[in-house]
């Protein structure tokens, strides 16, 4: 099936090559302006960093990592993605984060799927209009658009009955549904992605501009539906072919020429893949030659500058010992000294498997007499 959707692919990027004039694609990607460019570059990173705060905001719950290195492990994802084919950086992203931070693997498969429910979602949000932006909009093509909105409800009431389900949440596979249980760190991570999706758009009409062509909200608005669901399927590394015909066909039924749509298409898929692989490639390689090792905070991180024999430990992924425990509020110091500091207690220590951090806890807790409030 593949191998037909890809002779597909090439027959179609054929025939719409055939119909262009070279000469005159080469004067329009000649005459591009250059700042929009620039901007674009920057835009495009800006896409990953709100990709990174998601998964900042989304494993805060489960298993908090800092965001740089969130950071780092969404480019390095990105440059993988887009050198192989089938999303192998998501793959990727999951065997690093349980590597290198134990997360839990039904922890990060929840998120990855949150991550594709908001994606979804904020798309539908954001093409919401097309219908009376774009009158020229064909009418079979407004079912789609209701039948596209629908996916986050259904998933949204299948998550529901998940966890009121007695039997089902209690279930190992279903463990990271405790994203959740709390409110505020759930809206700020798709909150993230709605402003990723924003940079996107941002990014097509700073691209519109550059190459001369009329910059409204409905070209850009369609310009991004076409594209994603011309990449739903990944067919070729870095959706290469199908990205721009998707966003060629688009700027085509809105009016503009087939070489200026052809040039934006060029320009739109390349600044959106370059500057992520000139900044992540290096890093990429460094996360892969590492080994993936083991590290849970600390300085290399960019979390809290400890050394690694003095660092917490943590207990297993969803035990009531993880829940409760020391790493419950009522054990954690106020900023404002309010509150004395509370160290793990010797029992949840001596039945910690890591028993390196049985003598390092109590080592660091002898530093601080018993009822020191932090500020005085």
């Amino acid at each position: 099936m593949q191998i037909l959707a890809t002779a597909g692919l090439g027959l179609a990027a054929y025939f719409w090559i055939r119909q262009l004039d070279g000469a005159q694609l080469g004067r329009a990607l000649a005459q591009a302006k250059p700042l929009p460019l620039v901007l674009v570059a920057f835009v495009a990173l800006g896409c990953v960093a709100w990709k990174a705060a998601f998964w900042h905001f989304a494993l805060s719950t489960l298993r908090p990592v800092p965001f740089r290195a969130l950071l780092r492990y969404a480019i390095a994802a990105t440059v993988g993605s887009i050198l192989a084919p089938a999303r192998a950086g998501d793959a990727f992203r999951v065997w690093i984060l349980h590597r290198r931070h134990d997360v839990p693997l039904p922890a990060t498969l929840t998120v990855v799927g949150l991550e594709k429910l908001g994606d979804v979602g904020a798309l539908v949000l954001l093409v919401a209009p097309l219908p009376w932006l774009v009158p020229e909009l064909p009418a079979a093509a407004r079912p789609w658009l209701l039948g596209l909105s629908g996916v986050p409800v259904a998933a949204g009431v299948a998550i529901a009955v998940v966890r009121r389900h007695p039997r089902w949440s209690r279930l190992s596979v279903f463990a990271g549904l405790r994203v959740f249980d709390r409110a505020s760190p759930l809206l700020l991570a798709l909150g993230s992605i709605l402003m990723a999706w924003l940079f996107d758009l941002a990014a097509i009409e700073l691209v519109l501009h550059a190459v001369g062509a009329k910059p409204t909200l409905g070209a850009g608005l369609m310009v991004l539906l076409l594209v994603n669901l011309a990449i739903a399927v990944p067919l070729t590394p870095g959706n290469a072919g199908a990205h721009e015909l998707g966003s060629a066909v688009a700027l085509k039924m809105m009016g503009v020429e087939a070489e200026i749509a052809t040039a934006f298409a060029l320009l739109y898929h390349g600044l959106n893949t370059i500057p992520v692989l000139v900044v992540g490639f290096v890093d990429a390689r460094r996360l892969l030659a590492a080994g993936g090792g083991r590290i849970e905070g600390g300085e290399r991180d960019g979390g809290a500058a400890f050394p690694m024999s003095a660092r917490r430990p943590r207990a297993p992924f969803g035990t009531e010992a993880e829940s409760s425990g020391w790493r419950s509020p009522a054990n954690r110091h106020s900023i404002a000294g309010s509150k004395p500091i509370s160290w793990p207690s010797e029992a949840l220590l001596a039945r910690h498997p890591r028993c390196h951090a049985r003598r390092a806890v109590p080592a660091v807790a002898r530093l601080f007499p018993p009822g020191y409030v932090p500020g005085r």
